[in-house]
């Protein structure tokens, strides 16, 4: 996390409020079990031959991410091309920004995925 000089390994979890304390301890058994299917690939995608998309481009970046480099992150977006694309920094987050800076991530869903959600047919009906 941002502006963090100690070791938090495991305390985003434990201060969700979408677990309990039971679950929390758990989190990271659910995280080994997943990187076993999906880590190595990830590792493994090269996406820097990749200059073009044919769908819209929505990335979240936080600034201070040492985990997933942002910075190579932002240099492949503003090489590809596609119909549309956005990238929005977190200034104040580093690799979580969904608990570092939640309520920036669900602004930027609600005003930048949702309309592209909404293009495809495939958004929740308005509640008017």
């Amino acid at each position: 996390m941002a502006y963090r000089t100690n070791q938090v390994d495991g305390v985003a979890a434990r201060l969700s409020p979408d677990y309990s304390d039971e679950e929390s301890v758990r989190v990271y058994e659910g995280n080994s079990y997943s990187q076993d299917f999906l880590f190595s690939p990830v590792l493994g995608a090269d996406l820097s031959g990749v200059k073009e998309l044919r769908c819209p481009l929505l990335v979240m970046a936080g600034r201070h991410d040492h985990s997933v480099n942002s910075g190579v992150a932002h240099e492949w977006f503003q090489r590809v091309r596609a119909p549309q694309k956005r990238f929005v920094w977190f200034e104040n987050s580093a690799h979580e920004v969904m608990s570092e800076e939640p309520g920036k991530v669900l602004l930027s869903l609600v005003q930048y995925a949702r309309s592209i959600a909404a293009r495809a047919g495939d958004v929740a009906p308005s509640l008017n």
